[in-house]
Protein backbone atom coordinates (compact mmCIF):
# COMPACT_ATOMS: atom_id res chain seq x y z
CA UNK A 1 0.00 0.00 0.00
CA UNK A 2 2.86 2.38 0.78
CA UNK A 3 4.21 1.86 -2.73
CA UNK A 4 0.81 2.69 -4.21
CA UNK A 5 0.96 6.08 -2.48
CA UNK A 6 4.68 6.76 -2.96
CA UNK A 7 4.59 6.57 -6.76
CA UNK A 8 1.84 9.22 -7.26
CA UNK A 9 3.52 11.51 -4.69
CA UNK A 10 6.84 11.28 -6.52
CA UNK A 11 5.10 12.07 -9.81
CA UNK A 12 3.35 15.01 -8.15
CA UNK A 13 6.73 16.26 -6.92
CA UNK A 14 8.03 16.24 -10.50
CA UNK A 15 5.00 18.24 -11.66
CA UNK A 16 5.58 20.73 -8.84
CA UNK A 17 9.23 21.22 -9.84
CA UNK A 18 8.23 21.88 -13.45
CA UNK A 19 5.49 24.33 -12.43
CA UNK A 20 7.81 26.09 -9.98
CA UNK A 21 10.40 26.57 -12.72
CA UNK A 22 7.77 28.00 -15.08
CA UNK A 23 6.01 30.21 -12.51
CA UNK A 24 8.99 31.38 -10.44
CA UNK A 25 9.63 34.63 -12.34
CA UNK A 26 5.93 35.63 -12.66
CA UNK A 27 5.45 34.81 -8.97
CA UNK A 28 8.34 37.06 -7.88
CA UNK A 29 7.03 39.86 -10.09
CA UNK A 30 3.60 39.53 -8.46
CA UNK A 31 5.11 39.67 -4.97
CA UNK A 32 7.09 42.80 -5.75
CA UNK A 33 4.12 44.52 -7.35
CA UNK A 34 1.72 43.72 -4.52
CA UNK A 35 3.92 43.72 -1.40
CA UNK A 36 7.09 45.49 -2.50
CA UNK A 37 9.25 42.62 -1.25
CA UNK A 38 9.77 38.88 -1.27
CA UNK A 39 8.91 37.39 2.10
CA UNK A 40 10.53 33.99 2.72
CA UNK A 41 7.60 33.10 4.99
CA UNK A 42 5.10 33.72 2.21
CA UNK A 43 7.17 31.82 -0.35
CA UNK A 44 7.49 28.80 1.96
CA UNK A 45 3.80 28.76 2.92
CA UNK A 46 2.39 29.24 -0.57
CA UNK A 47 4.95 26.95 -2.18
CA UNK A 48 4.18 24.19 0.32
CA UNK A 49 0.45 24.65 -0.24
CA UNK A 50 0.89 24.31 -4.01
CA UNK A 51 3.04 21.21 -3.51
CA UNK A 52 0.38 19.70 -1.24
CA UNK A 53 -2.45 20.34 -3.72
CA UNK A 54 -0.50 18.83 -6.61
CA UNK A 55 0.42 15.72 -4.62
CA UNK A 56 -3.16 15.37 -3.35
CA UNK A 57 -4.54 15.42 -6.86
CA UNK A 58 -1.83 12.99 -7.96
CA UNK A 59 -2.88 10.58 -5.21
CA UNK A 60 -6.50 10.85 -6.27
CA UNK A 61 -6.02 10.47 -10.05
CA UNK A 62 -2.79 8.53 -10.63
CA UNK A 63 -1.91 6.15 -12.09
CA UNK A 64 -3.86 6.80 -15.28
CA UNK A 65 -5.25 3.65 -16.92
CA UNK A 66 -4.33 2.55 -20.41
CA UNK A 67 -7.14 3.90 -22.68
CA UNK A 68 -6.64 1.01 -25.12
CA UNK A 69 -7.56 -1.59 -22.49
CA UNK A 70 -11.30 -2.15 -22.11
CA UNK A 71 -12.45 -2.00 -18.52
CA UNK A 72 -15.64 -2.03 -16.50
CA UNK A 73 -16.64 1.17 -14.69
CA UNK A 74 -15.46 1.41 -11.09
CA UNK A 75 -18.24 0.98 -8.52
CA UNK A 76 -20.19 3.82 -6.91
CA UNK A 77 -21.05 3.88 -3.20
CA UNK A 78 -23.83 6.18 -2.02
CA UNK A 79 -24.34 4.48 1.37
CA UNK A 80 -22.74 6.45 4.22
CA UNK A 81 -20.43 4.54 6.59
CA UNK A 82 -20.43 1.43 4.47
CA UNK A 83 -16.70 1.26 5.15
CA UNK A 84 -17.39 0.20 8.75
CA UNK A 85 -19.33 -2.86 7.62
CA UNK A 86 -16.49 -3.70 5.24
CA UNK A 87 -14.01 -3.32 8.09
CA UNK A 88 -15.95 -5.71 10.32
CA UNK A 89 -16.34 -8.19 7.47
CA UNK A 90 -12.58 -8.10 6.87
CA UNK A 91 -11.92 -8.65 10.57
CA UNK A 92 -14.26 -11.65 10.62
CA UNK A 93 -12.56 -13.09 7.54
CA UNK A 94 -9.12 -12.81 9.14
CA UNK A 95 -10.38 -14.00 12.55
CA UNK A 96 -9.67 -10.70 14.33
CA UNK A 97 -6.69 -9.89 16.54
CA UNK A 98 -4.69 -6.66 16.83
CA UNK A 99 -2.65 -7.47 13.74
CA UNK A 100 -5.84 -7.78 11.75
CA UNK A 101 -6.69 -4.19 12.70
CA UNK A 102 -3.28 -2.97 11.53
CA UNK A 103 -3.65 -4.67 8.16
CA UNK A 104 -7.36 -4.07 7.64
CA UNK A 105 -7.69 -2.66 4.12
CA UNK A 106 -11.02 -0.76 4.44
CA UNK A 107 -9.90 0.79 7.73
CA UNK A 108 -6.50 1.86 6.38
CA UNK A 109 -8.10 3.39 3.28
CA UNK A 110 -10.47 5.40 5.49
CA UNK A 111 -7.59 6.60 7.69
CA UNK A 112 -5.70 7.65 4.57
CA UNK A 113 -8.70 9.62 3.29
CA UNK A 114 -8.86 11.50 6.58
CA UNK A 115 -5.12 12.16 6.52
CA UNK A 116 -5.28 13.34 2.90
CA UNK A 117 -7.00 16.61 3.78
CA UNK A 118 -5.50 17.25 7.22
CA UNK A 119 -2.76 19.45 5.64
CA UNK A 120 -5.51 21.37 3.83
CA UNK A 121 -7.07 22.35 7.15
CA UNK A 122 -3.66 23.24 8.57
CA UNK A 123 -2.86 25.57 5.67
CA UNK A 124 -6.25 27.26 5.76
CA UNK A 125 -5.92 28.08 9.46
CA UNK A 126 -2.21 28.90 9.83
CA UNK A 127 -1.57 30.87 6.66
CA UNK A 128 -4.93 31.77 5.15
CA UNK A 129 -6.52 32.48 8.58
CA UNK A 130 -9.86 30.83 7.88
CA UNK A 131 -12.28 29.71 10.58
CA UNK A 132 -13.45 26.19 11.34
CA UNK A 133 -16.69 26.38 9.36
CA UNK A 134 -15.07 27.89 6.28
CA UNK A 135 -12.31 25.28 6.45
CA UNK A 136 -14.83 22.45 6.79
CA UNK A 137 -16.90 23.68 3.84
CA UNK A 138 -13.74 24.19 1.78
CA UNK A 139 -12.61 20.66 2.66
CA UNK A 140 -15.97 19.32 1.49
CA UNK A 141 -15.64 21.31 -1.73
CA UNK A 142 -12.15 19.94 -2.37
CA UNK A 143 -13.32 16.39 -1.70
CA UNK A 144 -16.35 16.86 -3.94
CA UNK A 145 -14.03 18.02 -6.71
CA UNK A 146 -11.98 14.86 -6.19
CA UNK A 147 -14.99 12.57 -6.31
CA UNK A 148 -16.71 14.23 -9.28
CA UNK A 149 -13.46 14.11 -11.24
CA UNK A 150 -13.26 10.39 -10.52
CA UNK A 151 -16.97 9.84 -11.23
CA UNK A 152 -16.76 11.49 -14.67
CA UNK A 153 -13.53 9.80 -15.74
CA UNK A 154 -11.64 13.13 -15.44
CA UNK A 155 -14.56 15.02 -16.94
CA UNK A 156 -14.95 12.82 -19.99
CA UNK A 157 -11.32 12.20 -20.87
CA UNK A 158 -11.85 8.50 -20.16
CA UNK A 159 -14.88 6.64 -21.46
CA UNK A 160 -15.49 5.00 -18.07
CA UNK A 161 -14.65 5.95 -14.52
CA UNK A 162 -11.53 4.15 -13.34
CA UNK A 163 -11.74 5.22 -9.67
CA UNK A 164 -14.54 4.57 -7.18
CA UNK A 165 -16.96 7.36 -6.31
CA UNK A 166 -17.56 6.92 -2.57
CA UNK A 167 -19.69 9.07 -0.28
CA UNK A 168 -17.54 7.81 2.62
CA UNK A 169 -14.57 9.54 0.99
CA UNK A 170 -16.51 12.81 1.10
CA UNK A 171 -17.15 12.34 4.81
CA UNK A 172 -13.56 11.32 5.57
CA UNK A 173 -11.99 14.17 3.55
CA UNK A 174 -14.29 16.75 5.14
CA UNK A 175 -13.48 15.40 8.60
CA UNK A 176 -9.77 15.51 7.74
CA UNK A 177 -9.94 19.20 6.85
CA UNK A 178 -11.71 19.99 10.13
CA UNK A 179 -9.17 17.88 12.05
CA UNK A 180 -6.34 19.75 10.35
CA UNK A 181 -7.83 23.04 11.49
CA UNK A 182 -7.90 21.76 15.09
CA UNK A 183 -4.31 20.50 14.91
CA UNK A 184 -2.94 23.57 13.11
CA UNK A 185 -1.50 25.29 16.23
CA UNK A 186 0.73 22.24 16.77
CA UNK A 187 2.29 22.42 13.29
CA UNK A 188 5.26 24.68 14.01
CA UNK A 189 7.10 23.90 10.77
CA UNK A 190 4.54 25.81 8.70
CA UNK A 191 4.77 29.61 9.10
CA UNK A 192 1.71 31.27 10.56
CA UNK A 193 0.49 34.40 8.87
CA UNK A 194 1.09 37.61 10.79
CA UNK A 195 -0.40 41.06 10.47
CA UNK A 196 2.71 42.62 8.95
CA UNK A 197 2.86 39.95 6.21
CA UNK A 198 0.11 41.81 4.34
CA UNK A 199 1.69 45.26 4.66
CA UNK A 200 3.25 46.76 1.59
CA UNK A 201 6.83 47.92 2.13
CA UNK A 202 8.33 50.91 0.42
CA UNK A 203 11.85 52.28 0.53
CA UNK A 204 15.01 51.49 -1.38
CA UNK A 205 14.51 48.55 -3.78
CA UNK A 206 16.59 45.48 -3.02
CA UNK A 207 19.18 44.06 -5.43
CA UNK A 208 16.88 41.07 -5.94
CA UNK A 209 14.07 43.31 -7.16
CA UNK A 210 16.42 45.08 -9.55
CA UNK A 211 17.74 41.74 -10.80
CA UNK A 212 14.20 40.60 -11.64
CA UNK A 213 13.66 43.81 -13.60
CA UNK A 214 16.95 43.30 -15.43
CA UNK A 215 16.04 39.69 -16.26
CA UNK A 216 12.71 40.76 -17.79
CA UNK A 217 14.43 43.55 -19.72
CA UNK A 218 16.99 41.08 -21.04
CA UNK A 219 14.18 38.81 -22.24
CA UNK A 220 12.50 41.79 -23.95
CA UNK A 221 15.82 42.72 -25.54
CA UNK A 222 16.34 39.22 -26.95
CA UNK A 223 12.76 39.04 -28.23
CA UNK A 224 13.04 42.47 -29.88
CA UNK A 225 16.32 41.42 -31.49
CA UNK A 226 14.83 38.19 -32.86
CA UNK A 227 11.83 40.04 -34.30
CA UNK A 228 14.09 42.69 -35.85
CA UNK A 229 16.38 40.00 -37.27
CA UNK A 230 13.44 38.16 -38.81
CA UNK A 231 12.08 41.35 -40.38
CA UNK A 232 15.54 42.36 -41.63
CA UNK A 233 16.20 39.03 -43.30
CA UNK A 234 12.87 39.26 -45.11
CA UNK A 235 13.14 42.94 -46.04
CA UNK A 236 16.86 42.96 -46.90
CA UNK A 237 17.13 39.53 -48.50
CA UNK A 238 17.79 41.05 -51.94
CA UNK A 239 20.67 43.17 -50.59
CA UNK A 240 22.45 40.15 -49.04
CA UNK A 241 23.83 42.01 -45.99
CA UNK A 242 26.83 40.78 -44.03
CA UNK A 243 25.34 38.62 -41.23
CA UNK A 244 27.76 39.73 -38.50
CA UNK A 245 27.36 43.40 -39.32
CA UNK A 246 23.57 43.07 -39.50
CA UNK A 247 23.49 41.23 -36.18
CA UNK A 248 25.67 43.88 -34.50
CA UNK A 249 23.54 46.74 -35.84
CA UNK A 250 20.25 45.13 -34.81
CA UNK A 251 21.68 44.13 -31.41
CA UNK A 252 22.66 47.75 -30.77
CA UNK A 253 19.39 49.23 -32.04
CA UNK A 254 17.22 46.91 -29.95
CA UNK A 255 19.40 47.65 -26.91
CA UNK A 256 18.80 51.36 -27.38
CA UNK A 257 15.08 50.73 -27.90
CA UNK A 258 14.58 48.75 -24.68
CA UNK A 259 17.03 50.50 -22.36
CA UNK A 260 17.07 54.09 -23.64
CA UNK A 261 14.02 54.94 -25.76
CA UNK A 262 11.42 53.17 -23.60
CA UNK A 263 12.59 54.69 -20.26
CA UNK A 264 12.91 58.10 -21.89
CA UNK A 265 9.25 57.89 -22.92
CA UNK A 266 8.02 56.05 -19.79
CA UNK A 267 9.62 58.30 -17.16
CA UNK A 268 12.52 56.01 -16.33
CA UNK A 269 10.71 52.68 -16.49
CA UNK A 270 11.87 49.88 -18.77
CA UNK A 271 9.46 46.96 -19.33
CA UNK A 272 11.05 45.02 -16.47
CA UNK A 273 11.13 47.96 -14.07
CA UNK A 274 7.53 48.79 -14.88
CA UNK A 275 6.48 45.24 -13.92
CA UNK A 276 8.07 45.50 -10.46
CA UNK A 277 7.13 49.18 -10.00
CA UNK A 278 10.59 50.72 -10.33
CA UNK A 279 11.89 53.78 -12.15
CA UNK A 280 15.33 55.30 -12.72
CA UNK A 281 15.67 59.01 -11.98
CA UNK A 282 18.49 61.42 -11.36
CA UNK A 283 19.99 61.45 -7.91
CA UNK A 284 18.02 64.58 -6.96
CA UNK A 285 14.73 62.87 -7.91
CA UNK A 286 14.16 64.72 -11.19
CA UNK A 287 13.60 62.92 -14.51
CA UNK A 288 16.79 61.65 -16.07
CA UNK A 289 18.05 62.28 -19.58
CA UNK A 290 18.56 59.75 -22.33
CA UNK A 291 22.36 59.75 -22.13
CA UNK A 292 22.21 58.85 -18.44
CA UNK A 293 20.02 55.85 -19.27
CA UNK A 294 22.49 54.84 -21.96
CA UNK A 295 25.50 55.23 -19.67
CA UNK A 296 23.85 53.38 -16.79
CA UNK A 297 22.75 50.38 -18.82
CA UNK A 298 26.06 50.23 -20.69
CA UNK A 299 27.88 49.98 -17.36
CA UNK A 300 25.55 47.16 -16.29
CA UNK A 301 25.64 45.20 -19.52
CA UNK A 302 29.19 45.66 -20.81
CA UNK A 303 29.94 41.95 -20.14
CA UNK A 304 27.45 41.11 -22.91
CA UNK A 305 29.90 42.66 -25.38
CA UNK A 306 32.93 40.99 -23.83
CA UNK A 307 31.46 37.48 -23.53
CA UNK A 308 31.59 36.60 -27.28
CA UNK A 309 35.20 37.81 -27.44
CA UNK A 310 36.08 35.73 -24.38
CA UNK A 311 34.40 32.71 -25.96
CA UNK A 312 36.37 32.98 -29.19
CA UNK A 313 39.61 33.72 -27.34
CA UNK A 314 39.16 30.79 -24.95
CA UNK A 315 38.29 28.42 -27.77
CA UNK A 316 41.42 29.49 -29.68
CA UNK A 317 43.80 29.32 -26.71
CA UNK A 318 42.39 26.19 -25.01
CA UNK A 319 40.44 24.23 -27.63
CA UNK A 320 40.61 21.06 -25.56
CA UNK A 321 39.46 22.72 -22.30
CA UNK A 322 35.89 23.92 -22.89
CA UNK A 323 35.32 24.14 -19.14
CA UNK A 324 37.64 27.14 -18.83
CA UNK A 325 35.89 28.86 -21.72
CA UNK A 326 32.48 28.31 -20.13
CA UNK A 327 33.81 29.55 -16.78
CA UNK A 328 35.04 32.76 -18.39
CA UNK A 329 31.86 33.28 -20.43
CA UNK A 330 29.53 32.84 -17.45
CA UNK A 331 31.89 33.89 -14.68
CA UNK A 332 32.54 37.45 -15.86
CA UNK A 333 28.86 38.53 -16.08
CA UNK A 334 28.05 36.77 -12.81
CA UNK A 335 30.98 38.35 -10.97
CA UNK A 336 30.03 41.77 -12.31
CA UNK A 337 26.41 41.40 -11.17
CA UNK A 338 27.59 40.27 -7.73
CA UNK A 339 29.85 43.32 -7.47
CA UNK A 340 26.97 45.61 -8.43
CA UNK A 341 24.76 44.00 -5.80
CA UNK A 342 27.41 44.17 -3.08
CA UNK A 343 28.00 47.88 -3.69
CA UNK A 344 24.25 48.54 -3.46
CA UNK A 345 23.95 46.56 -0.23
CA UNK A 346 26.88 48.37 1.40
CA UNK A 347 25.49 51.82 0.69
CA UNK A 348 22.75 53.27 2.86
CA UNK A 349 20.92 54.74 -0.14
CA UNK A 350 21.18 51.41 -2.04
CA UNK A 351 22.70 53.10 -5.09
CA UNK A 352 24.63 50.64 -7.22
CA UNK A 353 27.86 51.21 -9.11
CA UNK A 354 26.10 52.00 -12.44
CA UNK A 355 23.92 54.55 -10.62
CA UNK A 356 26.97 56.20 -9.07
CA UNK A 357 28.65 56.50 -12.47
CA UNK A 358 25.52 57.75 -14.28
CA UNK A 359 24.34 60.03 -11.45
CA UNK A 360 21.02 58.18 -11.11
CA UNK A 361 19.14 56.10 -8.58
CA UNK A 362 16.40 53.47 -8.68
CA UNK A 363 13.17 54.42 -6.92
CA UNK A 364 9.99 52.55 -6.14
CA UNK A 365 7.29 53.89 -8.40
CA UNK A 366 4.69 53.76 -5.60
CA UNK A 367 6.91 56.04 -3.52
CA UNK A 368 6.97 58.60 -6.31
CA UNK A 369 3.18 58.74 -6.60
CA UNK A 370 2.61 58.74 -2.84
CA UNK A 371 4.46 62.05 -2.42
CA UNK A 372 2.45 63.89 -5.04
CA UNK A 373 5.65 65.27 -6.54
CA UNK A 374 8.24 63.65 -8.74
CA UNK A 375 11.14 65.46 -7.17
CA UNK A 376 10.36 65.47 -3.47
CA UNK A 377 11.18 61.94 -2.45
CA UNK A 378 14.21 61.19 -0.40
CA UNK A 379 16.83 58.65 -1.25
CA UNK A 380 15.16 55.94 0.79
CA UNK A 381 11.55 56.57 -0.26
CA UNK A 382 8.61 58.25 1.39
CA UNK A 383 8.31 55.94 4.34
CA UNK A 384 11.94 55.78 5.26
CA UNK A 385 11.79 52.02 5.75
CA UNK A 386 14.27 49.85 3.90
CA UNK A 387 12.86 47.04 1.85
CA UNK A 388 13.79 43.49 2.67
CA UNK A 389 16.02 41.76 0.16
CA UNK A 390 14.87 38.77 -1.81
Amino acid sequence: MVRNYAIPVSQGLVVFIVLAALLWLPYLIWLYRRYGRVSPRRVVAQGAFLLYLICAWALVLLPFPDPSVARRPAPVNLVPFLWWQETLHELARTQGGWRAWLTNGPLLVRIFNVALTVPFGVFLRRWYRRGLWVTTVAGFGLSLAFELTQLTGIWGIYAVRYRTFDVDDLIANTAGAALGWVLAPLVFLLPSRRHHDDHRQFGSPSPGRRLIALAVDAICWVLAYLVALFVAFIGLAALDPEPRVLALVLWSLTFILVFVVVPAVADGATPGRALVRLAVRRNDGTPSSWWRYLLREAVILWPVVVVPVLGEWGDAILPDEPGWTLAAVFGVPLAWLVLIGVVALLRGDRRSLPDLIAGTRVEVDADLHSTGSTGSTGSTGSTGSTEMGS
